[in-house]
């Protein structure tokens, strides 16, 4: 989540192995922010349905694995600093693919996914 501070310098809260960190996005375009954020939604959509689909031994828990990883991924891409954060315009393919994957047990996780595509065609020009 993206938290505005006293100055005008942003950041956002990472999930750790030990809890969450604060990640300075001063070098971070608004627009990388803004998609990070809406991927952080989705991968805690993602987390909560793998959790519950690993308790019942849900034969879709292989498929929910995969798409929170891969959530997981492209965010640790979208805050990286070095190496920096990759276009925007690279990304809207991935996020269009596991949109695609969004099936049943998963299909509450796709609204999630679409925002974030909104808002990385928004902002793949700035």
């Amino acid at each position: 989540m993206i938290e505005a501070l006293a100055d005008p310098v942003a950041t956002v809260n990472v999930p750790t192995l030990l809890g969450r960190r604060r990640v300075d996005c001063a070098g971070m375009s608004i627009a990388h922010q803004n998609v990070a954020r809406a991927v952080q939604k989705a991968r805690d959509e993602a987390k909560a349905i793998l959790n519950r689909l690993e308790l019942q031994g849900h034969p879709q828990t292989s498929q929910s694995s995969a798409l929170y990883l891969a959530l997981v991924m492209i965010q640790k891409r979208l805050l990286a600093v070095d190496p920096p954060p990759p276009p925007l315009a690279q990304v809207i393919p991935e996020l269009t693919q596991l949109a695609s994957q969004c099936e049943g047990t998963l299909a509450s996780i796709k609204p999630l996914i679409d925002q974030a595509l909104r808002v990385a065609r928004a902002g793949r020009n700035d």
